[in-house]
């Protein structure tokens, strides 16, 4: 190999492939500061540069480049546009006049444009047909004699990095990287190709909100039936699973300072919620007693009330859990404040007298139907100083609007029904719909407060929530 090459690693030549001007007997030397790194788009590492007197530039690619070697072979496009590797000005010639690339061991030229011929030898090539070069070829950009033509030097040695078997470095594992490169690797089977396909397209549902969580299980399941029919399965590191460790015995209580004590005794637990506090043996070391729990706005309701993570339908009867079968508390006490709120202060005190569990919730309930049936909003003053709201005769619609079960209201907010994944935030923190309106919406705008204790987060769920209320209002 003529001249003196790039040095590498400890003063080693390093292998390259070389375009010098035709006219040109030696390569340039490469510690006179003149060679330009990366030139094109996009830039490569590994590739130089040195400008000539002559009408074209000298041009060197490093086989087997750290950055490179693994990656796509290495494609050099001549011509006058300006993201070309080699950019020659002279306007005969096209923007991307031709192509010098490299498959498997070889390098190969090929013409890109109809404009101008590229001339292999005193040969005229054809167009979009590549052939392969051999060290010492000549090619011309113009018809010959021409001072645009280029030899090109190379070696098949420099190919070492492609061998399978090199004593230099490891040989290549990734043949989809490097197509056209010697792989030890087989082939991947159709089906899992296929597979691969699927599970992009799951994702990119998923990305939509177009998957459900049972979806992605089944799908699991198919994708781990793919893997264990080609001898694919999922097994422990060597030495990761072994005889259980011994653990030294978990610490004894102890009692808590006294600004940490104060601030769990204030802890207070959820209705109906029955469950150890986990520094209850703490904060009793500390002197403190543990706060009562939350006093729920409705009484318990009549009946079995349903456990966390029960499943059997008769047996929902809780706040907002489910259908509300056969169980009215939470719908008359929802009737009752909301016939409080619109005037109907006697009749919700009437029914009210008695009983203080569902007994006088359900007097106002009735008070509340009685007067819907008599023409409730019809301009009289109620017991207040202040006249009917004149939007009470919609009392009853936006009454049955919020009786629903919080089940039954997530899957009609839209007909996806991703939103019921809410479902038991939503019932851990409140007993009824009408609380949550008491709570959280104001002439028919929902508080982004409500996002932030029910753990909403994607814009398209917010919507849905602010767009029912809103249609609730006008009604």
């Amino acid at each position: 190999q003529i001249g003196r090459a790039p040095f590498c690693f400890l003063g080693k030549p390093c292998p390259t492939m070389r375009l010098l001007p035709a006219g040109q007997e030696r390569p340039s030397d490469f510690d006179d500061g003149a060679w330009i790194e990366k030139p094109g788009f996009p830039p490569s590492d590994g590739t130089w540069l040195h400008p000539t007197l002559g009408a074209l530039p000298e041009f060197e690619f490093e086989e087997g480049h750290d950055k490179t070697k693994n990656e796509p072979p290495y494609r050099l496009v001549i011509g006058t546009h300006a993201d070309a590797q080699i950019r020659v000005d002279n306007p005969q010639i096209p923007r991307r006049h031709c192509m010098v690339f490299k498959e498997g061991r070889d390098w190969f030229l090929e013409s890109l444009s109809s404009a101008e011929c590229i001339w292999l030898g005193d040969r005229c090539m054809e167009r979009g047909l590549p052939e392969q070069l051999q060290s010492g070829d000549i090619f011309s950009l113009l018809r010959p004699p021409t001072p645009y033509a280029y030899r090109i030097w190379l070696e098949d040695a420099d190919n070492w990095y492609i061998d399978l078997n090199s004593d230099k470095d490891f040989a290549n594992k990734w043949p989809s990287k490097m197509p056209g490169h010697a792989s030890e690797a087989p082939p991947a089977p159709e089906e899992l190709k296929r597979l691969a396909w699927q599970t992009d397209q799951m994702r990119r549902r998923s990305e939509e909100d177009q998957v459900r969580v049972a979806d992605w299980a089944a799908f699991s399941q198919y994708v781990k039936r793919h893997y264990h029919k080609y001898g694919i399965f999922a097994k422990p590191w060597a030495g990761s699973v072994g005889p259980p460790v011994e653990r030294p015995p978990p610490m004894a209580p102890r009692a808590f300072p006294e600004w940490i004590a104060a601030l769990a005794a204030e802890e207070r637990m959820l209705p109906y919620i029955e469950r150890e506090y986990p520094f209850q043996d703490q904060l009793e070391l500390s002197g403190h007693s543990l706060a009562k729990p939350l006093t729920p706005r409705a009484t318990l309701p009549r009946g079995p009330a349903s456990a966390w993570g029960e499943a059997r339908q008769e047996g929902f009867r809780s706040g907002g859990a489910g259908v509300m079968v056969g169980d009215t508390t939470l719908l008359e006490a929802a009737v009752g404040r909301t016939l409080a709120d619109h005037g109907g202060v006697g009749a919700a005190a009437a029914g009210s007298s008695g009983d203080s569990g569902s007994s006088g919730i359900a007097g106002s309930a009735g008070a509340l139907t009685g007067a819907a049936a008599s023409g409730l909003g019809s301009g009289s003053v109620g017991s207040g100083a202040f006249p009917r709201k004149p939007e009470a005769a919609v009392v009853a619609p936006m009454l049955v609007a919020y009786s629903v079960s919080f089940r039954d209201w997530l899957m009609s907010l839209e007909d996806s029904q991703f939103l019921i994944c809410y479902h038991d935030r939503i019932a851990a923190q409140f007993d009824s719909l009408d609380q949550v309106a008491d709570l959280y919406v104001r002439a028919g705008v929902l508080d982004d407060r409500f996002f932030e204790v029910v753990g909403v987060k994607k814009l398209g769920h917010k919507r849905a929530f602010q767009k029912w209320f809103r249609d609730v209002n006008d009604v």
